[in-house]
């Protein structure tokens, strides 16, 4: 897998909004990150370096920073310029130090002493080359000496004697031609002499936006490029163009931004104190561009900075033998929801670099696969025969399918969405049961996501091809990006037209809106949430700025690392003021609820308007799947297509609720402990007995092997004691019997 493309495009290490709005191209963050740490020294010389000619910087800079400042509607822009004329009067107050610098032992000519060539000619001298800078005029400064704005000259004269033991100024000088002079690179900067060419010979016209202090200070930062043009044209024969880079605006959560106060900085420079500039620095928002960090908790939990995300990727990915597999965990914890991709501005897709990462892995034999067998049973429960099936006429106009979530959720909701969509297409419509195959392809299953998908479009296609009505955002999100071809609708976008229960208020406690991960692709059927609650007079809140969230099932991420999933789970907090989420996704509603806040799925608002719904204890894992086969029977019965499939083991397992939690949590499904007794308990069958009278069941069903010790009551129950699971077979035979 190549990860390449993704680290050169990503704008990590590139320029904030402000210093790419610098003419100048200020190195701001690093500058503000010296004055905020009071040293104002080094935040002195590295305005020297870097403004070429501060002096005159300071006094003629336009400030377009100021604009670009993404502090500019909160609290007002960083003063940058008052601060640069800060660190002017320090620099002004000590002499210009005369640093040691060693002779390159190369010759550079530059003609135009214009703001292009004094830049190049001073940054260059610094380095130690030997500069000859000749000019027609009898003073250096080009379109400086015509321009009407007041300029210091004498700071311009203080930087040129600062280094002029390797800068030779030879003015009223008309140069004609290069023959002839020896030199290891030449640069010519004046427009009328751009023919001077030859060997080593660079051309830089004044640029043609170079008037006023914008022009200005747009010369002077090609000055500097120009610089590195020549001392690599001087060194080794050739010049290497840098590659231009797109610009960024920063993604930023609005409490981060309005944390900071207004600015108290003088409007004075003579009256700002070191204390005034090292506070008025600490406004800063240091917008270097983190935006999937900021976006993303997985990322912040797991990657220092944006780029060691890519470097990682690739190193586990492509693995030698001795390295670690360093973005394992980051790769098992990315959660799908594509909230870093909302925000990069250069345009990068984590989610398909992570897919196609576990893709990779598990192709490989690398990928822990236990943390995602039972999600991939769990989807070929949904789509086989134990809770698979098709309802309605043959040939529908509209064909309902309501993923594999709802009906684990609760049954009730699929009767009710569907029972609704039968009133208002009364014959028009069927429903078709299964899974879209999200788990496999976060599992890395590739092959497993388009048999799923597979399955559903050849029903679609058997069916008519009607329209797909879709109530998971996941299952809309995949079926428009990968089947679009399979004409799809939310839901809620079909209630929001028909539903006719509108117009009365409801004066119940308002709801905090929750939107899952996967809406942000679907902004159509978030509004029409909204307009749903405002027709029904229902009172409701945006949970937060942002416009989706993840409860953490997304990506099966809570398999691969429960730890860290529910340190991020916990990060979701209550909904504001009391109120109970309202969402329309059920797995989110699950989730908000095993956290312990109250929460609502949209249907239980439009059908079971009873508050207490919002404190339903969500289904344990098994439990879902008896939803599945519930919803099945009271569907389609013991006739019909897809019957049901073999009943649930017969043994009834008696689990306290705060073990059943940890199962649920380690993903140990109380069907499969019951199944692993009811086979020991059989005729035959063989448990392991314990001196305190309990015993040890086990079974292997697929890749995993699961584990029950439990005590069989007086009445003739099983009571759960403990549980586990592990990829290790267990040999069978007499000698391992335990009766």
């Amino acid at each position: 897998m190549d990860i390449s493309e993704y680290s050169k495009r990503c704008l990590a290490d590139q320029p904030p909004p402000c210093a790419d709005a610098c003419p100048l191209g200020l190195d701001i963050l690093d500058l503000i990150g010296k004055l905020k740490s009071g040293l104002i020294g080094a935040a002195a010389k590295l305005y020297r370096s870097q403004a070429v000619f501060p002096g005159l910087v300071s006094a003629l800079c336009p400030e377009p920073c100021r604009e670009a400042c993404d502090r500019r509607d909160s609290g007002g822009s960083i003063r940058l310029k008052n601060l640069e004329s800060f660190l002017w009067r320090e620099l002004s107050s000590r002499p210009v130090p005369a640093y040691f610098v060693p002779p390159q032992n190369k010759r550079i000519v530059i003609v135009g002493a214009g703001p292009v060539g004094l830049a190049a000619a001073v940054k260059l001298a610094g380095r130690g080359f030997a500069v000859e800078l000749s000019d027609r005029r009898d003073r250096p400064g080009g379109r400086l000496l015509l321009s009407a704005e007041p300029w210091p000259a004498a700071a311009l004269e203080n930087e040129l004697r600062a280094v002029s033991k390797f800068l030779e100024l030879r003015l009223n000088t008309e140069i004609t031609a290069l023959a002839g002079r020896e030199f290891d690179a030449a640069l010519i900067t004046v427009p009328g002499l751009a023919h001077l060419t030859g060997p080593g010979v660079l051309v830089a016209p004044e640029p043609a936006d170079g008037e006023g202090p914008a022009g200005l200070m747009r010369s002077l930062r090609l000055g500097v490029e120009w610089s590195y043009r020549l001392e690599s044209q001087a060194k080794v024969g050739r010049v290497e163009e840098p590659p231009g880079r797109p610009r960024f605006r920063p993604f930023r959560r609005e409490s981060s931004i309005a944390s900071a106060a207004s600015s108290s900085l003088p409007d004075d420079p003579g009256q700002i104190t070191a204390d005034a500039a090292r506070a008025e620095a600490a406004r800063c928002l240091v917008c270097s561009c983190r935006n999937c960090l900021e976006a993303c908790d997985v990322l912040r939990a797991t990657a220092a900075e944006p780029k060691r995300v890519f470097l990682n990727v690739a190193g586990t990915v492509n693995k030698l033998t001795f390295t670690k597999k360093a973005a394992l965990r980051p790769i098992l914890a990315c959660r799908q929801c594509g909230g870093c991709d909302s925000v990069c501005p250069a345009g990068l897709n984590f989610r398909q670099m992570y897919q196609e990462a576990r893709a990779q892995l598990r192709r490989d034999g690398q990928l822990p696969t236990a943390a995602h067998d039972f999600w991939l049973a769990d989807q070929a429960m949904a789509s086989g025969p134990d809770a698979a099936f098709y309802e309605g006429p043959q040939q529908p106009e509209w064909l309902f399918f309501p993923g594999c979530q709802l009906g684990a959720s609760d049954p009730a909701y699929v009767h009710q969405a569907y029972g609704w969509l039968d009133s208002v297409f009364p014959g028009r419509t069927a429903l078709l049961t299964g899974c879209c195959g999200a788990p496999s392809l976060w599992a890395g299953d590739r092959a497993g996501f388009e048999t799923a998908l597979d399955e559903i479009q050849s029903r679609w296609k058997a069916a008519g091809r009607p329209r797909l009505v879709l109530s998971c955002p996941t299952c809309r999100e995949l079926v428009r990006r990968e089947r679009p071809e399979m004409e799809s609708v939310s839901l809620w976008s079909l209630m929001e037209r028909h539903f006719n229960r509108r117009g009365t208020a409801d004066q119940s406690q308002p709801l905090a809106v929750f939107d899952p991960c996967a809406s942000r692709f679907d902004p159509e059927a978030q509004n029409a949430i909204r307009s749903i609650l405002a027709g029904l007079g229902r009172k409701f809140q945006e949970r937060s700025a942002d416009a989706a969230d993840c409860c953490g099932y997304g990506g099966l991420a809570g398999a691969a690392g429960p730890k860290m999933a529910a340190g991020l789970a916990a990060l979701i907090g209550p909904a504001p003021d009391g109120m109970a989420y309202l969402t329309y996704c059920a797995n989110c509603r699950d989730r908000l609820a095993a956290a312990g806040h109250g929460a609502l799925h949209l249907l239980d608002v439009l059908f079971v308007p009873d508050p207490l719904r919002a404190r339903r204890p969500p289904p344990h894992l098994s439990q879902r799947r008896v939803n599945r086969r519930q919803l099945k029977l009271d569907r389609v019965g013991s006739a019909g297509e897809g019957a049901p499939g073999p009943a649930a083991p017969a043994i009834r397992l008696d689990i306290p609720s705060e073990l059943a939690a940890r199962l649920d949590a380690a993903i140990i499904p109380a069907e499969d402990l019951e199944a692993a007794i009811a086979q020991a308990e059989a005729p035959g069958g063989a448990w392991i007995g314990h001196p305190d009278g309990s015993r040890t069941a086990h079974l292997a069903l697929g890749p995993l092997t699961y584990w029950a010790r439990y005590r069989v009551t007086e009445d003739g129950r099983y009571a759960l004691l403990a549980a586990w699971r592990h990829k290790m077979r267990v040999r069978e035979g007499a000698e391992h019997g335990g009766r």
